[in-house]
């Protein structure tokens, strides 16, 4: 799934217009205002990733979730935890400019 998760990543940002995003690898890094193979852009790609470690949900400010609970693709009894993550990776990393869609021109 990791693997799968990356390539996808990737290839949003090959053909997308990459606004928000974390470093995929050394080699591509995160790809913001990159070129690609195309004349233009097909899409606009926003990416909000958190590390569902004991260390990526501390510098969340969740560091009283376990990791464990929220790791399992099937984390139904992890809901109240993984809406808490997913409002605090808002709150530090969601900007009203990634939205912008007037900059974009594909």
């Amino acid at each position: 799934m990791y693997a799968a998760l990356n390539e996808q990543d990737f290839l949003c940002r090959v053909f997308g217009d990459c606004v928000a995003g974390p470093p995929l690898d050394r080699d591509v890094d995160d790809m913001i205002g990159s070129r690609g193979p195309l004349d233009k852009k097909l899409l606009r790609c926003i990416r909000y990733n958190s590390e569902l470690t004991r260390e990526g949900l501390a510098a969340l400010g969740c560091g009283g979730i376990e990791p464990t609970r929220v790791q399992k693709l099937d984390s139904i009894e992890a809901l109240d935890d993984l809406q808490k993550i997913g409002s605090a990776v808002a709150t530090q990393r969601l900007k009203a400019e990634h939205f912008n869609f007037e900059v974009f021109k594909p």
